[in-house]
């Protein structure tokens, strides 16, 4: 499905991926607070202490076939039937067309424009987000006390809904459940614990708030080289009920 049709406008897959540089903050919050961005028939996961980790990050690619761009969003735990484990990233932006358009085209990610931007200098990290109103500020900083208390979000597998909208009116013609798995040839050089600052901003095109009041527990700065591949269909032609 690329359009026009001769003239692509993003790469087949599987895509590599090299130089990628990516800062990762943790935070808490409660589970009740991932409802509102997790959309059916996924639900957010079950949790004894009634609350949540999620992942806010920024990430920079170095060399891709796009050429080099800039990412950053949000990542929650979820849970589709009986299978936990996995998340659903209910925010994606990013400076370049060709990947959001990738993105949202083929696997159904919420990829949207955005003015982000990744600033490292020597070991320290800093980024941000500009939407309209909304904002994302990060700053990651290494330290000898930083370090993770607890297990990190895994990369995969990752759970999206693909919408296809009606061209006819209100409503889908079509909707799928994804299971995007994290690329087994992912090669990882680097892993430094940070300790991290956030600040997040909401508007009511980008509800980033929705998840506020959180807690930072910890943040992560990786260097990999990966690759993107295709996604598995968990449910095709899902006719549930609309988000």
């Amino acid at each position: 499905m690329q359009i026009p049709v001769g003239s692509d406008l993003y790469a087949e897959l599987p895509r590599p991926y090299r130089d990628v540089r990516w800062l990762s903050v943790y935070c808490e919050t409660s589970s009740e607070r991932l409802r509102p961005v997790i959309p059916a028939p996924l639900e957010p996961p079950h949790s004894e202490r009634g609350v949540a980790l999620f992942e806010v990050f920024i990430a920079l690619y170095g060399d891709t076939p796009y050429g080099p761009y800039t990412e950053a969003g949000v990542i929650v735990p979820c849970r589709y039937g009986d299978v936990a484990g996995q998340t659903y990233a209910p925010f994606l932006y990013l400076d370049k067309v060709g990947p959001i358009v990738g993105g949202r085209e083929l696997m159904g990610f919420p990829k949207k424009d955005g003015d982000v931007r990744f600033e490292q200098d020597g070991e320290r990290v800093r980024g941000s987000v500009v939407r309209g109103a909304a904002r994302l500020e990060f700053e990651g900083r290494p330290s000898a006390a930083a370090k993770l208390g607890f297990e990190p979000l895994p990369s995969g597998p990752r759970l999206i809904v693909r919408e296809f909208p009606r061209a006819d009116g209100p409503g889908y013609v079509l909707r799928e459940v994804l299971r995007k798995d994290a690329d087994p040839s992912a090669v990882v050089r680097l892993v430094r614990p940070m300790d991290c600052t956030l600040r997040v901003t909401g508007s009511p095109d980008d509800p980033l708030d929705v998840l506020q009041p959180f807690e930072i527990r910890g943040g992560r700065y990786r260097e990999l080289d990966m690759a993107l591949r295709y996604a598995t269909v968990l449910a095709a032609d899902y006719r549930g009920p609309a988000r």
